[in-house]
């Protein structure tokens, strides 16, 4: 049965990419379960839900610029790879590592020595054991090449050895409380010739195996049975060589594919949102939301008279509708935050006032109390015989239609309190330029935070706020290296730190999601690292008595 939803009705630019996508589900149709035998009539007409063994799904990607994960630059690629692929350990919505590869680790000499502890029993998709020479090949592969989209992971790394080959030792540059988090990466077999990205073929040690069948248009993921991991129930996974990124949403509205991205998902939420009961769209369509690190705020220029002053940073805050952003702009696929510390964190000290509340009334006694007044719809301040009004510009990134929006609301509900914004639209190149060189008094803007939560970009020294303060530093050379134990009450504190002070104001942390098919049945569990985290938990309707 096809995945349906109502009213697609955008065109697609090219009639290549009409071609393709129909080839493309004509050869699910096909050749699904080729490789299993054909069933019967009969064991046909006797299907029920079971977590059987054996079928097959569809998931995308798009030509790859190679087919080695650690040095692929393209999103669909390396997600597509993750089932391929084990990494050392797995970070959840929690942001804290779960063993994988790693087993187990400690840490000492505040955080900067760690010891890891590997998984023996494990071996690769042609039969080779797995051993810390493949991590340590995989890091130095990573550290030393010109660009890896995970070199930030490794960059703190001053030295890596292992002297019985399932456990490793790491010296770090400097100390990290939380460096383990940053092991999320996948680790590839030791090769003596090196890596060659354009003729690189994928083997791996995770539930699933690489083969390109179908010169490649296609590339199938087969079943392990060998995996370290346990049972996994689908006998492969069709990977669909999609030619463009419109084309995603044709091939799951069609059935060509079972998973899709957010880009999907929250097309189908906003018409879902829209048609309500009437939505034809079947039940068994599910969106699954992930959390994420991707942090967006409204920066503020500290070297501005009026907003190096705490009072007033702190009524803009106030004064700012999260809720209404993260409904009406992002869909609900957001949190509200102000401190860059996601809720669902397990550093998070959900017992702190999250300061997301609009709360114009406090907003307005905060500035009365400090000698504000309003005039002429603007707050204003009469000092040493000038005048000061609550004015500002507020930058925005006009190729960000997202970002541009929130502007836009920023500026009416502030402007309607008594602050007057501004919105500056510029391009990418000329936001970049103005951020950097602190020429702005308010932009919107995103960080996505690092797995081992290190939040000097925001908070540290050379932020692009030209925000300072000795209280916060010490707080967050402390972090870095402090026990475990010791984190939450920390962060706790920092939460605390940020609110009173508002470096800048958060306004949220962004969503992610995929949306799967009436045919997904099982767990599925997405993650902002890895969107077919839990493949191998995903079952399809199978035939009883049938064969894998």
């Amino acid at each position: 049965m096809k995945n349906k939803i109502k009213n697609i009705t955008k065109p697609i630019k090219y009639l290549l990419i009409l071609t393709v996508i129909f080839s493309l589900i004509a050869s699910v149709c096909g050749c699904s379960d080729s490789a299993d035998g054909e069933k019967s009539t009969e064991e046909s007409e006797s299907i029920e839900l079971s977590p059987a063994a054996g079928g097959s799904i569809g998931i995308f990607s798009y030509n790859p610029d190679t087919l080695c994960p650690i040095f692929s630059n393209v999103w669909a690629n390396i997600q597509m790879l993750n089932p391929v692929f084990d990494s050392l350990i797995e970070v959840g919505d929690h942001m804290d590592a779960q063993p994988c590869l790693a087993e187990s680790w400690y840490s000492s000499d505040g955080g900067k020595i760690w010891t890891v502890y590997l998984r023996r029993g494990v071996h690769w998709h042609d039969g080779g054991d797995f051993t810390a020479d493949d991590v340590i090949f995989t890091i130095d592969q990573i550290r030393y090449a010109d660009s890896s989209p995970f070199k930030a992971c490794v960059q703190n790394i001053a030295s890596i050895s292992s002297d019985d080959g399932y456990t490793l030792n790491i010296e770090l540059t400097k100390g990290s409380a939380n460096f383990i988090n940053m092991l999320y990466f996948p680790i590839i077999k030791r090769s003596d010739a090196g890596i060659d990205k354009s003729t690189y073929k994928p083997v791996g040690t995770g539930a699933f195996s690489f083969h390109d069948e179908n010169e490649g248009t296609l590339y199938r993921l087969r079943r392990n049975d060998d995996w370290w991991g346990g049972k996994v129930y689908l006998s492969s996974i069709d990977v669909h060589l999609l030619p463009e990124k419109s084309a995603e949403e044709y091939m799951f509205s069609s059935g060509g594919i079972d998973i899709a991205s957010s880009a999907v998902a929250q097309e189908y939420k906003s018409r879902e949102d829209e048609d309500g009961k009437d939505s034809d769209v079947s039940s068994d369509v599910k969106i699954l939301s992930y959390e994420t690190s991707d942090y967006t705020f409204l920066g503020m220029n500290h070297n501005n008279r009026n907003l190096a002053i705490q009072t007033v940073r702190r009524a803009i805050s106030l004064a700012i509708g999260r809720a209404s952003i993260v409904d009406e702009v992002l869909g609900g696929f957001g949190v509200a935050a102000n401190a860059p510390i996601n809720p669902s964190w397990s550093v998070c000290d959900n017992d702190v006032d999250r300061f997301t509340d609009y709360d114009t009334q406090k907003a307005a006694a905060l500035l009365s109390e400090n000698g504000w007044v309003l005039e002429n719809g603007v707050y204003q301040k009469n000092e040493d015989g000038a005048v000061y009004r609550l004015e500002f510009s507020l930058l925005v990134n006009e190729d960000n239609v997202t970002r541009t929006q929130i502007a836009e609301n920023i500026a009416g509900t502030l402007s309607e309190f008594g602050i007057k914004l501004n919105v500056i639209k510029k391009s990418y190149a000329d936001y970049e330029a103005a951020v950097s060189g602190g020429n702005y008094d308010l932009f919107v803007g995103g960080y996505r935070i690092t797995p081992d939560l290190d939040l000097s970009i925001i908070l540290g020294e050379g932020n692009v706020f030209n925000f300072k303060d000795d209280e916060i530093s010490e707080l967050l050379s402390e972090i870095r290296t402090a026990e475990q134990s010791q984190q939450k009450a920390l962060y706790g504190k920092l939460q605390n730190l940020f609110n009173e002070k508002i470096p800048v104001a958060g306004l949220y942390f962004e969503k992610g999601a995929i949306i799967t098919g009436e045919r997904i049945k099982g767990k599925p569990a997405p993650n902002m690292y890895n969107i077919y985290n839990g493949a191998e938990n995903i079952y399809v309707e199978t035939t009883v008595g049938g064969t894998d």
